[in-house]
């Protein structure tokens, strides 16, 4: 069985203390995994795939981001990062929470897991801190080419000159995020986010999920992906960082695989010399909460278990 304990951490934003979990085996810990978990959620959901690491000798730590869960001063801050250079704020404070464990747990094989929002987090992280890392996992993440986004961030800049940084734009938010759910209206199961219809509502009976963020959010959202579409950057990752790339072969933020396999390919041009990608048949954006999660756990134990 694992324990769990919940932590504070000051954000490099100066201003707020960030919740962590931390989720401990009970006996040997064989290695440790940070996760960054994604848009407009919180770290409590991945309480399942904690355990379910833990219990195998594998401590997990996660944070709710700023602007998420409980890492927000009031209500009105959730889907606002900071005022100052966010999107480096976000990769600054993974890096800070890492530094804290690895103090506490030294020379302990140190893997990073970054889902949606949290892969491009994490896609800028390795290209930063990828150094002692023993690996990362990639998943349900895309590629956004600039020709398509660099406009929405002029038009975010734009509006948010005339509304302010914290307001609510349901046009930006469907310029950005759209009806992924359009994609799934004829199957049995008709969100984008899972088949497993249980776990579909209890995200959107969760206040702390599914919100809209505000301009300054989607400004960073984009201004991660314009970062990781950035060739130099990407070959600072660092070569002999091996890399696990997992996303359902349904996931719309992946083009079905196809965004996905470019991903991967950009990695492998990069000259990265350890990248897998693995697709989950009919899975759709949430692969940690998909029917055959069990599956997804499984696999990514193995592949950090095949690193150790």
């Amino acid at each position: 069985m694992s324990t769990r304990r919940d932590l504070k951490v000051a954000s490099n934003d100066g201003v707020t203390s960030l919740k962590v979990v931390v989720w401990q085996p009970e006996g040997d810990i064989r290695a440790i995994l940070q996760l960054s978990h994604g848009m407009v959620e919180h770290i409590e959901r991945y309480t399942e795939f904690g355990e379910f690491l833990a219990d195998k000798g594998i401590l997990v730590v996660g944070n709710d981001h700023l602007g998420h869960g409980e890492s927000i001063v009031s209500k009105d801050k959730l889907g606002y990062f900071c005022d100052n250079n966010p999107s480096e704020v976000l990769v600054d404070d993974l890096h800070k929470i890492g530094e804290e464990i690895r103090k506490e747990y030294p020379g302990i094989p140190y893997f990073i897991f970054g889902h949606s929002m949290g892969s491009f987090i994490v896609r800028n992280y390795i290209a930063k801190y990828g150094e002692g890392l023993k690996g990362a996992v990639i998943c349900g993440t895309g590629d956004l080419p600039n020709s398509k986004i660099k406009p929405g961030l002029a038009l975010i800049k734009t509006i948010k000159c005339f509304k302010g940084k914290m307001y609510l734009s349901k046009f930006v938010d469907s310029l950005v995020i759209g009806d992924n759910d359009k994609y799934f209206k004829d199957s049995e199961y008709k969100s984008w986010l899972s088949k497993d219809e249980e776990k579909v509502k209890k995200y959107y009976a969760d206040p702390l999920c599914g919100y809209m963020f505000t301009l300054n959010g989607y400004q960073t959202l984009v201004e991660l992906i314009i970062k990781n579409n950035d060739a130099a950057r990407r070959a600072r990752v660092p070569k002999d960082l091996p890399l696990l790339i997992v996303s359902g072969d349904e996931c719309c933020l992946g083009e079905f695989g196809k965004g996905v396999k470019r991903v991967y390919e950009k990695y492998k041009a990069a000259g990265i010399k350890d990248v897998t990608c693995r697709l989950y048949q009919h899975d759709r954006h949430e692969i940690l909460n998909e029917t055959d999660r069990d599956v997804v756990f499984a696999d990514i134990y193995d592949w950090i278990n095949s690193k150790l």
